[in-house]
C-alpha cells in the first residue's frame, strides 16, 4: 500500500503540495538508514543515489551535521558542542546543506527517476 501511494504521489496522481522541498529532503534523509539495511532494489537505488550526492558534499566542513541530525538523532546543542560553535551556526549550516541537497537531488525528480530505473 505504501509503495502504491508513493508511486501515485510521484506520478502526480496524488498531490502532496503540503510539504516543502526541504521537508521532502528530510524525509528522504530519515529513510536513508533504513534503506541501507534493506535488500530491495528500490532501497539500493536510493542508497546509491544518496551516497553519490554525499560524496560530492563531504568536503563541506559542516557536512557531518546531516548525519548527526538525521542518522544519529543528535540535538542541535549536542552538534554545536561537537563542532565547538553556536546552535545558530549549526542551524544556519544545516539549512544551507539541506538547500544544497534539495538542489542536487530535487525530491520530485529523484523519486520519479528511481521509479523509472
Amino acid at each position: 500500500v505504501k509503495e502504491t501511494i508513493c508511486k501515485l504521489t510521484t506520478n502526480r496522481i496524488i498531490k502532496d503540495d503540503t510539504k516543502t522541498g526541504i521537508e521532502k529532503i528530510e524525509e528522504i534523509l530519515r529513510y536513508y538508514p533504513i534503506a541501507k539495511k534493506l535488500d530491495d532494489a528500490y532501497a539500493k537505488r536510493i542508497v546509491s543515489r544518496l551516497d553519490n550526492v554525499f560524496k560530492e558534499l563531504e568536503i563541506d566542513p559542516y557536512f557531518d551535521i546531516i548525519s548527526m541530525s538525521y542518522f544519529n538523532d543528535d540535538l542541535r546543542t549536542t552538534i554545536a558542542d561537537e563542532f565547538g560553535t553556536s546552535v545558530t551556526t549549526i542551524s544556519r549550516n544545516k539549512k544551507r546543506l539541506l538547500l544544497e541537497l534539495e538542489k542536487r537531488i530535487n525530491p520530485k525528480e529523484f523519486l520519479l527517476d528511481l521509479l523509472n530505473m
